[in-house]
């Protein structure tokens, strides 16, 4: 149930981006002047109030915190990160969403004047690792879900394949559209197709530390990249922009200090 809410959320994310290039509207943009549209993505498992009695506000700096509770550890989580969403989250007790800027892993602030799409966003859904499937079984799943699968070579110091379906496992249709950037393509070659399909990469297939899945290049106006790896009881899934699918690895421990720094 769980995996299939997430599905549903990443699948709304990227309609989103399609239907902000059909409309010629670029504020869909993660970080952008709104963020009214993330009230319907939002994973719901995610619980959301009017309840300000789990915040609470350092008084040297002013700042203001979410203090949670996952996986036997207190976060202290600084509004910034949080705020994108359209209501104060309570505590989800087993689940966070984050959401911060490369390259640094800061707060993302409310107003951004970047252009559509991810540019330097990622995004980042925490779990307790007790709480969900282990990182094996999401890894065995996808790579079911996404089989046959054919060897592309090592890249960034990860095995890749090439996966026979396209975006979250869906089958290529005939008139699947075909994007270069944020310009639909009309009459689409056969490499313009080829890069429709997805990629998986991870570092071992027996035992994988990490994997990441990436959307193909011409799926989507705005491919992204999905990071799995688990930290300290915590399994975490981070979205960013394709173009950063080279700095993987620097995002994976970035993540991990960050979540790491809110627990001191």
């Amino acid at each position: 149930m769980r995996d299939s809410i997430i599905e549903a959320w990443k699948t709304a994310l990227l309609k989103q981006f399609s239907k902000a290039l059909r409309s010629a509207v670029t504020a869909v943009a993660l970080c952008l002047v709104s963020f009214s549209g993330w009230a319907e993505i939002s994973p719901t498992y995610v619980k959301a109030g009017d309840k300000d009695a789990l915040y609470t506000t350092d008084k040297l700096t002013n700042q203001q915190f979410l203090v949670t509770h996952i996986a036997g550890r207190e976060y202290r989580i600084p509004y910034g990160y949080i705020q994108f969403q359209s209501t104060k989250a309570k505590d989800p007790e087993v689940s966070m969403l984050l959401l911060a800027q490369l390259p640094d892993f800061e707060s993302c602030p409310l107003h951004s004047h970047e252009p559509a799409g991810w540019g330097s966003k990622v995004l980042m859904l925490i779990d307790d690792a007790q709480s969900t499937t282990t990182l094996l079984q999401r890894f065995e799943i996808e790579t079911k879900r996404k089989s046959p699968l054919t060897p592309a070579g090592e890249k960034f110091g990860l095995q890749s394949f090439v996966s026979s379906k396209g975006t979250f496992g869906r089958l290529i249709e005939k008139n699947v559209p075909v994007f270069k950037g944020q310009s639909l393509i009309q009459s689409p070659t056969e490499v313009d197709k080829a890069g429709l399909y997805e990629t998986i990469y991870f570092d071992s297939k027996a035992n994988p530390s990490v994997y990441i899945v990436c959307t193909g290049d011409t799926a989507e106006p705005v491919p992204a990249c999905f990071e799995h790896f688990s930290n300290d009881g915590l399994l975490y899934e981070v979205s960013f922009g394709k173009e950063h699918l080279k700095d993987w690895k620097s995002i994976k421990d970035s993540t991990a200090a960050l979540l790491q720094h809110m627990s001191q």
